[in-house]
């Protein structure tokens, strides 16, 4: 048996070896009470901080048209370039 078998699901395991889903309604009672947390890193701070709010006004308008497009080689580039800065 392969570890990392893409085809596998929990319908093609055994019933002995397949993971019990949680019932809905247990989720609900379990996430009752409870509060999220979220913290920004430092490049999150500074994202909200130097961002120019008429930029971001452009660039919901252009999402919620459907007219915003991101190329995935210039994201990628972003990214390395930003890992290298640190």
């Amino acid at each position: 048996m392969k570890i990392n078998d893409p085809t596998r699901t929990p319908e093609t395991e055994s019933p002995s070896k397949a993971v019990p889903r949680p019932n809905p309604q247990e989720l609900e009672t379990a996430a009752e009470g409870t509060t999220d947390r979220a913290e920004l890193s430092t490049v999150g701070r500074e994202a909200l901080t130097t961002t120019d709010p008429a930029r971001l006004e452009a660039l919901r308008r252009q999402i919620d048209s459907g007219a915003y497009h991101v190329s995935a080689e210039e994201m990628a580039k972003a990214i390395i370039e930003a890992h290298l800065r640190k």
